[in-house]
């Protein structure tokens, strides 16, 4: 039986479940943006935003803010 002291916090979990899924909503967001402006290199911005999300999340903050600068 595991005592409670080492028991998981709910806010703990939520913020994991949150930092699990985000870099996926945010890649796919990226992507269909992309496919929609008819950018070639769609696939390559969803990977790179979604990646840097993953390891970094600012690094993925920063991929994200550089693909909306240049999407004009």
């Amino acid at each position: 039986m595991i005592s409670l002291q080492f028991a998981i916090p709910p806010a703990v979990g939520l913020l994991a479940i949150v930092w699990l899924i985000l870099p996926f909503v945010v890649s796919y967001w990226v992507y269909t943006d992309a496919k929609k402006r008819g950018n070639n290199n769609a696939a390559l911005w969803a990977i790179g935003v979604g990646v840097l999300t993953i390891t970094t999340f600012f690094g993925g903050i920063l991929a994200l803010v550089v693909y909306i600068w240049s999407r004009n």
